[in-house]
């Protein structure tokens, strides 16, 4: 007899009922007679196919079972059993997709650790004392078990709802599949010789509904859940053994390729996986890239999509079959944000919210629309967003005082990057002005674009005496406009001349090698370059046939300062000078 419930939890939680009993029904997959009972003949297909997933079923049971019990652990509460029933499948979910995104730490912080190891440390009571073992190498393989548990669980986690609410899942009598496009004619047909399933299923991740047709192999569901539930095992009963001995020993683990070996063609409302086809690769390769720019509206992230790049559409989209957390119909789309600050003001600011946002909401739905179209679509599946450093030389405030002159002037406005004093001034002297007219911003920026400063920036290319290109490289940037010339001589006059940056605008200078190390001459110009402080002067014979360097300059007139882009290409006569 057991003092309280907590001793019960501790004295009697057994990780090893629910995974024999799981093992049995794996084992009476083999047997031809499974049905002892006189049933309908046209109703034992579908009988039949639940004993079948009664496995997959048992399998997410067992892995809620587990996720219960590691977050009760995790919660520090000193009473087990409380924790265990108090603790929600929805818990489990968020703790799972959080693992997904790769928020481990976030997680932990909040959770009251210092981070996803500490939280490690802890709940599996590892110590130098207790593991023998690389303790690096531990943590590494409960993380890795870990997450592959949690993808499992959320891929599937609309099928297991299937399953479970209404038993909406149907045999497949299929022996080909007619793949159509859009003129609804065959392209390809694809023999099937598997059983399959399909499932009426409803997007998890959405608060609305969103309905979709899963056609699925039993096969490939069955493989997938004996495997991941050895894993399950494995860990749950070394957390039981941490639990109840509080000491931890070696735990190994091996990452296995992604489970999926298959193909996903689909339509608006159906998905269907499909394997051994090679011509599928033909179909599906393709992976379009698009340009995109943001709105925030709400929890809603919107893509307004172009087929062009542009300071208004900066950012990259992939599109791409989805493999990752949903086998629903749809494509999933990756953002690919640049760490560059080649943008409208607009859009920096809708990154800066779109980071507050991503940090402060777990459901971020996304919205596709096509700007030259208007056509809206949120079938796609959002692939995440990954948030580089933005290297902002300028306080939020500037950035939103821009955004305040773009909508009233309606002018497009780049990120600054660049500023002169005289800019500085002018913005520091209107930023907290009030009563504002579309005259009288305009004339702001005007005052902005007439006060532009000249900045120097030089890139080295390196090539062979036949052309072939090496490398190019960018050496770095000035703003001492005069600290670069060229004095050349001409042989048929006799006559130097001197040219600064400047003159040299749109014209291209073969010179004659003055230096016997290309490599001392570009480090020269680096060196300079590092102390702004540049004094290279060039003096040598120009337009020369057998030239060792050729010198061009560019003119970007940029929104906030004027560029002149030098590009200084250098000959190596041989490669041991490279």
């Amino acid at each position: 007899m057991y003092k309280n419930i907590d001793a019960v939890v501790k004295g009697e939680h057994d990780p090893d009922i629910l995974y024999f009993f799981i093992k049995q029904s794996i084992k009476n997959l083999g047997k031809e007679k499974r049905i002892d009972i006189t049933v309908p003949e046209e109703k034992k297909l579908k009988i039949n196919l639940i004993f079948d997933l009664e496995v997959f079923r048992a399998v997410m049971q067992y892995i809620e079972e587990f996720g219960i019990y590691f977050l009760s652990n995790i919660n520090k509460s000193s009473d087990l059993s409380k924790s265990i029933v108090e603790t929600r499948p929805n818990e489990i979910k968020t703790a799972f997709q959080n693992f997904i995104d790769d928020g481990h730490n976030d997680f932990a912080k909040k959770k009251g650790y210092k981070d996803y190891k500490d939280l490690l440390k802890q709940v599996f009571s590892i110590t130098s004392q207790s593991i023998n073992a690389d303790r690096k190498e531990v943590y590494g393989n409960l993380k890795n078990c870990i997450d592959m548990i949690a993808w499992f669980f959320i891929y599937y986690s609309d099928l297991y709802n299937a399953i479970k609410h209404g038993s909406r899942v149907f045999p497949q009598n299929y022996h080909k599949m007619d793949i159509i496009d859009n003129k609804n004619e065959t392209i390809l047909t694809v023999n099937i010789d598997e059983p399959y399933f399909e499932a009426i299923c409803k997007d998890s991740k959405k608060s609305t509904s969103d309905v979709y047709a899963m056609i699925y192999p039993v096969n490939l569901l069955i493989t997938d859940s004996i495997r991941i539930l050895e894993d399950v095992h494995e860990i749950f009963n070394f957390l039981r053994k941490t639990n109840k001995y509080k000491k931890s020993s070696s735990f190994n683990y091996k990452i296995i390729d992604n489970f999926l070996g298959y193909k996903k063609i689909y339509n608006e409302d159906h998905s269907i996986f499909l394997t051994g086809v090679p011509e599928l690769d033909k179909i599906s390769s393709g992976e379009p890239i698009l340009y995109a720019k943001i709105s925030i509206k709400g929890n809603t992230i919107e893509y307004h999509i172009s087929n062009k790049k542009s300071i208004e559409y900066p950012f990259s989209v992939r599109f791409g079959q989805d493999y990752s957390h949903s086998p629903k119909p749809g494509t999933k789309s990756d953002l690919k944000i640049s760490s560059s600050l080649y943008m409208d003001v607009e859009q920096l600011h809708n990154m800066i919210k779109l980071k507050e946002l991503a940090s402060s909401h777990n459901n971020i739905n996304v919205l596709f629309i096509d700007d030259k179209t208007g056509i809206k679509s949120d079938k796609m599946e959002y692939g995440g967003l990954n948030f580089p450093y933005l290297p902002l030389k300028y306080d939020v405030k500037v950035i939103k005082f821009l955004l305040k002159l773009k909508k009233i002037t309606n002018e497009i406005i780049p990120t600054p990057t660049f500023l002169s004093d005289s800019q500085k001034e002018i913005l520091t002297s209107n930023i907290n002005r009030k009563n504002w007219t579309q005259a009288k911003a305009k004339k702001v920026l005007d005052n902005i674009k007439n006060n532009k400063k000249d900045i120097v920036s030089f890139f080295i290319k390196k090539i062979y005496p036949d052309g072939t290109e090496l490398e190019k490289q960018f050496l770095g940037s000035t703003e001492n406009l005069n600290s670069f010339g060229l004095t050349a001589f001409n042989e048929n006059s006799k006559k130097k001349k001197k040219f600064n940056i400047k003159d040299l605008v749109n014209k291209d200078c073969k010179i004659e090698r003055t230096f016997t190390d290309p490599n001392k001459f570009i480090e020269g110009l680096k060196s300079s370059l590092r102390g702004n402080n540049i004094n290279s002067t060039i003096e040598t014979k120009y337009n020369d046939e057998e030239f060792g360097m050729q010198l061009t300059v560019e003119l970007n007139e940029e929104y906030w300062y004027n560029e002149y882009i030098v590009l200084i290409t250098i000959e190596f006569r041989n490669k041991t000078q490279s």
